[in-house]
């Protein structure tokens, strides 16, 4: 096994994705193929959208249900999926072929982010959402940055590598593989970090919301940037005291942000920055998605922006699938 920063040392070439139809694993998978590496990939089973979006890439597809292991001599690295259980007859096999492995969000962090600006989307609620409004965001103010959303976006990928410049991924806390029991942001080189709340999660593994802070507290140890974060959260705002070196940007309806229009249209806010109020109109509806946009702002405005750009940047914004799409009308 190794880990993210020796990985970005190794001579790598070609790579085989080990149960590739996750929604990280196969998005992942994705972006090295852009980035030009030689990339296959295999699973026991595959379904759309994800066995969709793998096929349109070109990558190979093999079916694990009728595989010869020692094929995966011939690759580099392989990447493993974190539903590969420890002790499993797949672990053991992966284990002897002699062949450096990884978890995805190593091999993400070693070969993709640790050459550009990462900015990481993490927190218990809003994640996906919070990182799609900020690749729409900074696309409509002309940039082209890379992305990784983890869920279904309609009329484009999940993944793109972008220009280089910057690179937007949503950070989850969940652990990274059967061998590399970190979250996966700690694999992700983060610059910036958004944490848009931090409650007590993933009970499967960890045992108290201080496990999570832990975690937390690792990655925040090598941040070199700045932190947006909502201060309603107990457990954020220890985190800030607990890392006070840090920049901290805090926001709520407690602290900068009142509604001051809401409809089926949209919403109409005022967020404070710099001791200067400035108001915004949106398309989005609900309180949680414009504490969501007010974190997208917020880092648009500490990178120099201009708020009349800002304003319009964020004028019309789409969901990703399953968050809030209309189904129909009674």
């Amino acid at each position: 096994m190794i880990n993210s920063e020796e990985i970005s040392k190794k001579e790598i070439k070609k790579i085989f994705f080990f149960r590739v139809c996750g929604t990280g694993m196969g998005a992942v998978a994705c972006l090295m193929r852009e980035k030009g590496f030689d990339v296959e990939g295999g699973d026991y089973n595959f379904y759309p959208p994800m066995s969709d979006y793998l096929k349109e890439t070109g990558i190979p597809l093999h079916d694990l249900n009728d595989f010869n292991s020692d094929y995966l001599k011939s690759f580099d690295l392989i990447v493993v999926g974190n539903v590969v259980p420890k002790n499993s007859d797949d672990a053991k096999m992966i284990e002897s072929l002699g062949i450096d492995y990884c978890s995805f969000p190593a091999a993400l962090g070693g070969l993709v982010l640790n050459k550009t600006h990462v900015v990481g989307i993490s927190g218990t609620h809003g994640k996906t959402t919070t990182t799609y409004y900020l690749t729409q965001i900074l696309e409509n103010l002309g940039e082209k940055p890379g992305y990784l959303i983890g869920g279904v976006v309609e009329g484009r990928s999940s993944a793109s590598l972008g220009d280089g410049k910057v690179f937007i991924i949503e950070s989850d806390e969940y652990d990274s593989a059967y061998f590399e029991k970190i979250s996966k942001f700690r694999s992700y080189c983060i610059d910036d970090l958004v944490l848009t709340s931090l409650e007590f999660d993933h009970a499967d593994i960890f045992d108290s919301v201080e496990d999570i802070k832990n975690q937390f507290s690792f990655m925040l140890e090598k941040l070199p940037g700045n932190v947006f974060y909502n201060d309603t959260y107990v457990s954020s705002r220890e985190l800030k005291a607990k890392h006070s070196e840090l920049s901290w940007h805090a926001y709520s309806f407690k602290n900068n942000i009142k509604i001051l229009k809401k409809s089926s249209a949209g919403t109409e806010f005022s967020l404070e920055l710099d001791d200067k109020t400035y108001e915004f109109k949106t398309n989005l509806i609900g309180e949680h998605n414009i504490l969501n946009l007010v974190s997208c702002i917020m880092y648009c405005f500490s990178k120099g922006y201009e708020i009349s750009a800002i304003q319009k940047a964020i004028s019309h914004l789409k969901h990703v699938k399953r968050r809030q799409e209309e189904r129909g009308t009674y």
